[in-house]
């Protein structure tokens, strides 16, 4: 596998120049970028110049966070380019969170076959409840398959987010793609809870 991480700001531009020579049917392009998608709209079409071939998920954030910054209103892209490993893209458009737990079974319903390793699902942060939607996941993937992903977020505002489909930022919008064959291994992680702060008093 081969990985690139890119940043974009309005102000900058990019970080570095996008590599057209990742793009290819088995390359995944991981997107997170600020709530208001209208600034970003031209980077969007960079990547869609750079990389035409590839699948893209991706969602806005609640801060983007490239290396060992944090930032608000850009754009962070990974791009990963497998070698044998197979990608395929489920989308949907969820109108009520009471379907959050069919359009989960829907996703994976689509997305399983005997060679599924693992899917990585972005969902819209606000119309979705989305313990429901992996619900619906796991009652149509076998218990091995790998899942992971997240909400989108529009920071504390609690407005409007988005989720790609088509290589576009839609409202209301869950996507999940899956990653197949043998060369592939998923881990995964979460943390929850209190950190100390401070000295102890």
């Amino acid at each position: 596998m081969k990985l690139s991480t890119y940043h974009y700001t309005q102000a900058l531009g990019w970080d570095q120049p996008l590599d057209s020579r990742l793009d290819s049917e088995n390359t995944w392009l991981i997107v997170f970028g600020g709530a208001d998608a209208n600034p970003l709209m031209s980077a969007m079409d960079d990547l869609k110049h750079a990389f035409p071939q590839a699948q893209w998920t991706g969602c806005s954030t609640s801060g983007e966070i490239h290396r060992d910054s944090l930032h608000d209103h850009s754009l962070v892209v990974a791009v990963l380019k497998f070698e044998s490993t197979q990608l395929r893209l489920a989308n949907a458009n969820i109108q009520n969170p009471d379907q959050s737990r069919e359009i989960g079974a829907q996703l994976g319903d689509s997305l399983n076959a005997p060679n599924l390793r693992a899917v990585f699902v972005l969902s819209d942060g606000l119309g979705v409840n989305g313990s429901s939607l992996i619900r619906g996941l796991t009652s149509s993937l076998p218990c091995q398959v790998v899942i992971t992903g997240g909400l989108a977020g529009d920071g504390d505002r609690f407005q409007k987010t988005w989720v790609l489909n088509d290589k576009s930022p839609q409202a209301q919008h869950v996507s999940a793609i899956g990653l197949y064959g043998d060369s592939i291994r998923v881990g995964h992680g979460s943390k929850g809870g209190w950190d100390v702060l401070g000295a102890m008093r």
